[in-house]
């Protein structure tokens, strides 16, 4: 048994993240250098990803070519809700709105709503100018800050082949918050609480 104990602990924390990450939604190490936090990450927010019936946008990358953001929101005791925003041919947007029953910073339930709205080409426009005037590629993926209870603010971005994700604890301001409150904004969703 204790022979079990050792080769969990060890696998966990000395396997290459390439062998553990969820590869299909996450690059290896971008939430840790760590195998087992990394895998931690990557498995907990891949749960909620795959529960709101998300795609892989690290894969679309390679796949489409368009302009991809997509926000996660991950509040621990409210309802996980995700808003993926993708550039259509004619330079409007599709945006993708969807909430499940679970939490968070628990498990992640089914879908209770999913609504697709088209947004007009200035919109997208303006929008996308914000995100690239915040130097969204240039933020850190990652800065080491947590808490107990809050939220997961998580942006990932897809332009001309380039994909980059940033991470952030319940950001009071920023570019992350922004990006953030302008889909949330966009989709028209009512929520409760902003933290």
């Amino acid at each position: 048994m204790k022979l079990v104990k050792i080769l969990i602990i060890i696998s966990i924390f000395f396997l290459p993240s390439s062998l553990l990450a969820d590869d299909e939604y996450f690059p290896g190490k971008i939430f840790s250098e760590r195998p087992g936090i990394q895998k931690f990450v990557s498995d907990w927010y891949c749960q909620h990803l795959k529960a709101l019936g998300e795609p892989s946008v690290y894969q679309k990358r390679t796949k489409e070519n368009k302009t991809i953001i997509r926000f996660t929101w991950l509040r621990t005791f409210d309802h996980p809700i995700v808003f993926r925003l993708e550039t259509n041919n004619d330079g409007s947007g599709t945006l993708y709105t969807k909430v499940t029953n679970g939490a968070g910073g628990y498990q992640p339930g089914v879908i209770i709503k999913d609504v697709t709205k088209t947004i007009q080409k200035q919109t997208v426009s303006t929008f996308i100018t914000s995100v690239e005037n915040n130097e969204f590629w240039g933020l850190p993926s990652r800065i080491e800050t947590s808490g107990l209870d809050g939220s997961h603010w998580i942006i990932e971005y897809v332009s001309n082949g380039k994909y980059h994700l940033v991470d952030r604890w319940s950001p009071k301001s920023g570019a992350i918050r922004e990006i953030g409150l302008n889909l949330l904004e966009l989709s028209g969703l009512k929520v409760d609480e902003i933290y």
